[in-house]
């Protein structure tokens, strides 16, 4: 029984200002502490805990964990470790509870979080992030569109988090991770499961990793619903400077 939860949203104008509010989350959290974050390819969850890391003064570059479920980065400050977790091919809560992630001593955020971490907690923060849709966008709305657009990303693409080649050295390092056995990664389930399936992907890219990195095209602002679920954040007044207003 988690209770009540509490509701508020907001517009992010910029990828600046999503970094910003990961910002402001880092503040808050402390260990034993779960963020959602839910949201399309390249809606900005990367970005936003970009911004968390970096607050938390974390090591290493913050990714989105595209060939391994989970990653750890320890804090220079000693304070508990922010564990970035991937869970697009994870079907229950059971499955990200079977990583074997110390919870209680972390700051976990799970991007594609939506319905996994109930049980875990009696407590966490949840975000859906939403590009508007409609009129000139709804053409490149569609997944290939969406891809051919990051392959074409340069160094001066905002919203995508990275261009195409710093992506692809990404790539690199994480499937490296992956077949070393990094201790703070796990390998990702080869498949996506079926009652989690997305769009297709367009002829030849059937194999490009999901990732939330490098998947916009230009900056258009994003809506931001955060729900606060349980005791732990019956009070989301600290998220007033980004102009929501909380509701039960």
């Amino acid at each position: 029984m988690t209770g009540e939860a509490v509701i508020t949203r907001f517009t992010v104008e910029t990828p600046e200002r999503m970094q910003q509010l990961g910002a402001a989350l880092a503040r808050r959290l402390r260990a034993g502490d779960l963020v959602a974050l839910n949201g399309e390819l390249g809606a900005g969850k990367t970005t936003l805990t970009r911004g968390l890391g970096a607050a938390l003064g974390v090591r290493g570059t913050v990714t989105s964990p595209t060939f391994v479920l989970a990653r750890t980065h320890p804090r220079g400050d000693g304070g508990p470790p922010l564990v970035h977790v991937d869970a697009y091919r994870l079907s229950s809560a059971v499955e990200l509870d079977d990583l074997d992630i110390d919870f209680e001593s972390s700051i976990v955020v799970v991007e594609w979080g939506a319905g996994m971490l109930d049980g875990i907690s009696d407590s966490w923060l949840e975000l859906d992030i939403v590009r508007p849709m409609g009129g000139a966008d709804a053409g490149d709305s569609r997944r290939g569109e969406a891809v051919e657009a990051s392959l074409e990303l340069d160094s001066n693409a905002r919203w995508g988090d990275a261009a195409a080649g710093e992506a692809a050295d990404e790539q690199d390092e994480d499937d490296e991770d992956a077949l070393v056995g990094d201790p703070d990664a796990h390998e990702r389930p080869a498949e996506r499961p079926a009652d989690r399936s997305g769009p297709e992907m367009p002829p030849g890219l059937v194999n490009r990793p999901m990732s939330d990195e490098g998947e916009l095209d230009a900056p258009r602002p994003r809506v931001v619903t955060v729900t606060g679920h349980g005791p732990r954040w019956r009070d989301l007044g600290f998220l007033a400077e980004f102009g929501g207003r909380s509701r039960a």
